[in-house]
């Protein structure tokens, strides 16, 4: 079998690749003006500017919200988001993190007890009507259920993706027509054929053509105009039969991370999603995608518009081309917008930017994503749910991965090497958690179930495990197998030593740099 592990390497190659993905560092520590939240050398611009432009408007939100019961349940909302409930766990402890939205569009994440499945019988026989009606975690078996019935078992084989880190998009288009993603995928660089893979590089990969894929200058994708960082469907991108080809590549590269219960790390836009689930749009969902047209609907949905000196408005859309105008309706330049057909309009909207502005790239994206997972079997979700499935927990709760791992070797978590390790681990800030479970599992984000639920390769539960290796000068530093989500760690002599380690680590660029042994 071959070995998935994973060291630091410092080379041109690794740096190119990595600050050309948009991770440039900021070089400095830095306070956030309002929640003080430190920044170290490490951190990226992007999160910066992310922390920075969602503190304010998250902080006015609370501040609109007047429900003092919320307001004591806010654990963590320095990161554009919400945290209810409590903030730790216990050994064996089932919960699942439950998301829902809030006052001005701020995500809630709520920590939901869980009793488990009290569901009996063949899963795969049930409809997906009914299914609709299961809560969260018996729709996630549920879909297991349902893909395992198309999965080819990796006992017939793997197939083996050729793709290139100098030309990560194009090589990946190509080769993806030549696999079964049925199949167990293996990856192979070509600048490393050596390299014999075990499974672990799927996380990895798909995070990387994630980044690759959203990058502006591919035109494809573009930030949605909100606080939040999330993406919709660019309507300037030409509809050419190459950019189709690009769109049905995401729809599988979606259908596989969702087939593999592998997060993804960008969130898509709601009105994309709803197609994904064949579900209704409504103006809620605009809120996603552009905030001040938002703003503007909700004022004319909610007021009465007749007769005012200060509105008038026909059933007409700028062209987001070329500024012209679109008519909604035959003639809909001379069709003003009154209380009994505003309704209309705001409808006649939602579809417009929603669908038929990008029709055919979401049939392409939805043709992909379908080679992969049954139209019928994504229909299980809600809107909320769908994207806990395809995006997982945007933070690391520490206590819940302290209480999640188990430990091979010398160690137990009473031994003197663990306790320094995870005293070490509370003095890191949410940034720095992220990129060490990302050095360890090749993940970013972690399922709504928490650490209790994390797989390996091959889709069975593997927790988080740390096993003892000897310490020597010589090799000193930590090796990660992310395929079993193991960590080794040297029997350090002194707490110093692993602390440095450990941010030697943070400190590095290893984003794109497998390392594989």
């Amino acid at each position: 079998m071959g070995n998935c592990s994973r060291k630091l390497k410092r080379n041109f190659n690794a740096w190119y690749f990595a600050n050309r993905n948009g991770t440039l560092r900021i070089g400095t520590d830095m306070f956030c003006p309002n929640c003080n939240m430190h920044f170290n050398p490490s951190t990226s611009y992007n999160t910066v500017n992310y922390h920075l432009d969602n503190c304010l408007n998250t902080q006015e939100a609370l501040v609109d919200n007047n429900s003092s019961s919320m307001m004591n349940t806010i654990n963590l909302n320095q990161f554009g988001f919400i945290v209810g409930g409590t903030y730790s766990s216990t050994p064996n402890e089932k919960f699942v993190w439950v998301k829902r939205t809030g006052a001005n569009s701020v995500p809630i994440w709520e920590k939901v007890s869980s009793e488990g499945t009290k569901m009996e019988g063949n899963l795969g026989k049930i409809k997906v009507e009914l299914a609709q009606k299961f809560k969260f975690e018996d729709k996630e078996k549920w879909f297991k259920c349902q893909t395992d019935k198309l999965r080819i078992p990796w006992t017939y084989g793997a197939d083996h993706l050729y793709i290139s880190e100098n030309n990560l998009l194009e090589t990946t288009l190509q080769g993806i027509k030549k696999i079964n993603l049925h199949k167990e995928v293996k990856i192979v660089f070509e600048e490393e054929k050596k390299v014999n893979d075990a499974g672990g590089l799927m996380r990895e990969f798909i995070h990387l053509i994630c980044l690759e894929i959203f990058k502006t200058e591919n035109d494809l994708f573009s930030k949605t105009e909100t606080q939040e960082m999330i993406y919709k469907i660019n309507p300037k991108c030409p509809d050419t039969k190459e950019n189709h080809e690009m769109y049905k590549l995401i729809g599988k590269i979606v259908g596989k991370a969702m087939f593999e219960q592998i997060t993804v790390p960008i969130q898509l836009d709601r009105f994309l999603l709803k197609q994904i689930i064949k579900q209704d749009f409504d103006l809620e969902d605009l809120a996603t995608v552009d905030k001040p047209l938002y703003n503007s609907l909700k004022y004319i949905q909610e007021n009465s518009i007749n007769g005012s000196d200060i509105f008038e408005e026909y059933f007409v859309t700028p062209s987001p081309l070329d500024g012209s105008q679109i008519e909604l309706v035959t003639n809909g330049a001379q069709v003003q917008i009154t209380d009994e057909n505003k309704d209309d309009f705001i409808k006649l909207q939602l579809e417009w930017i929603g669908k038929k502005l990008i029709l055919k790239k979401v049939q392409a994206f939805l043709s992909g994503l379908h080679q992969v997972i049954p139209e019928e079997t994504l229909q299980v979700y809600t809107v909320e749910e769908l994207e806990m499935k395809m995006n997982g927990l945007p933070f690391i709760d520490l206590g819940d991965w302290e209480a999640n791992s188990v430990y091979k070797g010398l160690y137990n978590k009473s031994h003197q090497v663990i306790k320094w390790f995870w005293e070490v681990m509370k003095e890191l800030d949410q940034e720095q958690l992220s990129k060490f479970f990302h050095f360890c599992t090749g993940s970013t984000r972690l399922p709504v179930e928490g650490f209790r639920v994390l797989q390996s390769n091959r889709g069975e539960f593997q927790k988080f495990t740390i096993e003892s290796v000897r310490y020597s000068k010589e090799s000193s530093g930590l090796k990660s197998h992310t395929c079993f989500n193991r960590l080794e760690l040297p029997n350090y002599p002194k707490k110093e030593i692993l602390k440095e380690k450990l941010m030697e680590i943070l400190r590095a660029d290893f984003i794109g740099v497998f390392g594989i042994e």
